[in-house]
């Protein structure tokens, strides 16, 4: 064996270990790195239903508003305000 090939081996191998280091302390800090990701957002998902083969409605919480968005593939998209989500409203009452 040259010096080329011992040293493709070192590097991969190097390499194949830094990922599995990698790969182990994501899958054992996930929950905590999924919310670092996503604590920050200003609209959220809360639900979504299929009305059918071409149709979808969406409940997003966008600023502490629930906004009701209905999709198809052949009309438009309809956005509906729904007011202030039950959570906030009661924080702001309180």
């Amino acid at each position: 064996m040259s010096d080329v090939e011992v040293w493709r081996l070192v590097t991969v191998t190097l390499f194949l270990g830094v990922l599995l280091v990698v790969w182990y302390f994501v899958t054992r800090n996930k929950t905590h790195l999924a919310g670092k990701i996503a604590g920050d957002r200003v609209m959220r998902l809360r639900e979504s239903l299929n009305l059918g083969p071409d149709g979808r409605a969406f409940l997003l919480d966008v600023n502490g508003h629930s906004i009701m968005a209905v999709t198809s593939k052949r009309g438009a998209t309809q956005l509906l305000d729904l007011g202030k989500t039950p959570d906030t409203a009661s924080e702001e009452q309180a």
